[in-house]
């Protein structure tokens, strides 16, 4: 097994392609291929960042204080809430003292009441990451961050109406809003419904 490539490849350029003479010598060299595979082959470049760092003193500095440094080197995901979600998205209102911006505005109250009520988790199922996901294609806020637009949906579709659900372009990162509703309860209830029950790309 060893002599197939492109194992034997791999073990050569370890140093570490050798005769074994018994099962027990196995483990040994897996470890110490899999030491290589990580660190060593990565040796020299590690070695030039490191003293990279250490020109103004900053490898010292990570050292001496490593949770202080942990969240630049180390990405963990954001726990949302209802400003966080918010600021991530810009909304693209018409005309002021048009008759659609007068419309739009309500969208945006009822939306920031949606936005409290997935936060206070009151009657709906919900969450930040569903929105998100809707909007984004993405579960969690990516580490170099996100830029979403927020869009109303004016015009009517093919059936001659206008839609009741949200849509988005998660390429574009979009989400477009409905303004038939005057209720906040409806408005809620479509919401709801479309973050529910389109979480697409065939993923649970």
């Amino acid at each position: 097994m060893i002599d197939k490539p492109p194992l034997n490849t791999l073990l050569d350029l370890a140093g570490t392609f050798k005769f074994v003479s018994s099962l027990d010598e196995i483990p040994t060299l897996v470890q110490q291929t899999v030491k290589w595979f990580l660190l060593g082959r990565s040796h020299f470049s590690q070695e030039q960042f490191v003293q990279g760092l250490s020109v103004l003193g900053i490898y010292d500095s990570i050292l001496k204080n490593p949770e202080s440094f942990r969240p630049v080197f180390c990405y963990s995901p954001q726990q949302l809430n209802a400003e966080i979600i918010s600021h991530l998205f810009e909304t693209n209102f018409s005309e002021v003292g048009s008759n659609q911006h007068c419309s739009e505005s309500l969208v945006i109250s009822h939306w920031n009441d949606y936005l409290l009520d997935v936060e206070e988790r009151a009657e709906t199922e919900v969450t930040f990451n569903d929105i998100l996901f809707f909007a984004s294609g993405c579960k969690i806020i990516p580490p170099f961050g996100i830029k979403l637009s927020l869009e109303f949906l004016h015009h009517a579709e093919k059936n001659g109406e206008m839609s009741k659900f949200p849509k988005a372009n998660t390429c574009a990162c979009i989400l477009y809003l409905p303004v038939t509703h005057s209720s906040y309860d409806k408005f809620k209830e479509a919401l709801s419904f479309a973050f529910l029950n389109t979480r697409g790309f065939g993923e649970p």
